[in-house]
């Protein structure tokens, strides 16, 4: 980086809107233009800072996503876990409503009770049954959203 000297000149006639020429009226600029560059180093040491600040936001910016990213595999694995207990819960009424229906049909015969309780158990079993399968499709849901976060 050198200053540059430069030498600036224009002739002309003063009298620019009429046709006749005159020897009187004509004009000449010269000058001189001087270019001196500013240092480069203010201009280097800024780009530096910027470049440590967009480093410096990166970096952070990969720590929110990794924390996010662990944060949401653990919330997903802990839902796994909430649908495989609640599994177990819906297997475990299920074998009581089991039980409970070969109760009911047992003391059917003895008149203690009638059609319409056999029937509603029945029902109820198989709505228990439903809600185990619907139970058991959120875990198999559970288990590939915990394999997309992985």
């Amino acid at each position: 980086f050198s200053p540059v000297l430069e030498l600036i000149g224009s002739a002309g006639h003063r009298s620019k809107n009429k046709v006749s020429f005159e020897k009187h009226g004509q004009e000449l600029t010269l000058g001189l233009s001087v270019t001196v560059p500013i240092t480069d180093r203010y201009l280097t040491r800024r780009k530096l800072e910027q470049a440590r600040e967009e480093i410096r936001k990166s970096e952070l910016e990969k720590v929110r996503l990794v924390t996010r990213q662990t944060n949401s595999f653990s919330s997903e694995k802990l839902r796994l876990s909430q649908a495989a207990r609640s599994l177990d819960f819906q297997y475990e009424m299920l074998e009581l409503q089991k039980k409970r229906l070969a109760d009911i049909r047992a003391a059917w015969p003895l008149g203690i009770y009638d059609k319409s309780d056999v029937l509603m158990e029945e029902e109820k079993l198989l709505k228990r049954e439903m809600y185990v399968e619907l139970t058991r499709l959120n875990l198999v849901k559970q288990k590939y959203q915990l394999d997309l976060i992985e």
